[in-house]
């Protein structure tokens, strides 16, 4: 069943045409790359997958009641606090069961194998552990579907790949994934189906 479709998906930004005709269905517990050249457009349908933007043409679907997360591709942590206290904030915004929090914070920390950094200051974490608490934090509220913005940009070899397990490990516990990136190897590594976005429109076919 699908969580979220497009049909002929069209978006304008600032009068020039950016998408035309984008056609897709993402399926429950599904992990796809979307795959594309830098300015292809990729950021802008997360975006407008997620809401923050909306369509200028066509229809997108999504299913109702869908619980969703985003994360940029530069995490937007909360530099002043610990590493679990970001992740009790966020539980606490979501009206996740209070006597539960605790308990889904450390389990988020254990998932990213930040453990022991719940008391560290968010803002002395290297790039990639800043980005591994960011989806952490974004899987601690049970979402279906998970949006990642090029989660491994600018991450050395070691990061990138405890990223990707990180990734896997969502997708593995029942997580819908869309994750955006500019690498074919990693599109096929993680990614079930690809996106690809090329002019404006989007193609799709299985990993190989």
């Amino acid at each position: 069943m699908a969580c979220v479709t497009l049909k002929d998906v069209s978006l304008c930004v600032g009068g020039t045409q950016v998408l035309e005709g984008v056609c897709g269905t993402l399926e429950k517990k599904a992990c796809v790359a979307l795959l594309g050249a830098n300015g292809a457009g990729k950021t802008l349908l997360l975006r407008l997958i997620y809401g923050l933007l909306l369509p200028s043409g066509g229809t997108l679907i999504k299913d109702k009641g869908l619980r969703q997360t985003f994360v940029f591709a530069k995490p937007a942590l909360l530099q002043n606090i610990s590493a679990l206290q970001n992740i009790l904030f966020v539980l606490h915004l979501c009206n996740y069961p209070a006597h539960l929090r605790q308990t889904r914070a450390y389990d988020a920390l254990a998932v990213a194998g930040l453990e022991s950094y719940a008391t560290a200051n968010a803002g002395v974490l290297s790039s990639g552990q800043a980005q591994r608490l960011a989806i952490a934090r974004a899987w601690a509220v049970s979402p279906q579907l998970l949006l990642l913005d090029e989660p491994t940009t600018h991450l050395d070899e070691a990061s990138t790949q405890r990223t990707e397990a990180l990734i896997q490990q969502c997708h593995a516990q029942g997580c819908a994934i869309l994750f955006s990136t500019h690498d074919k190897e990693q599109a096929t590594r993680l990614g079930q189906t690809i996106w690809q976005l090329q002019h404006k429109n989007l193609y799709i076919y299985p990993a190989p």
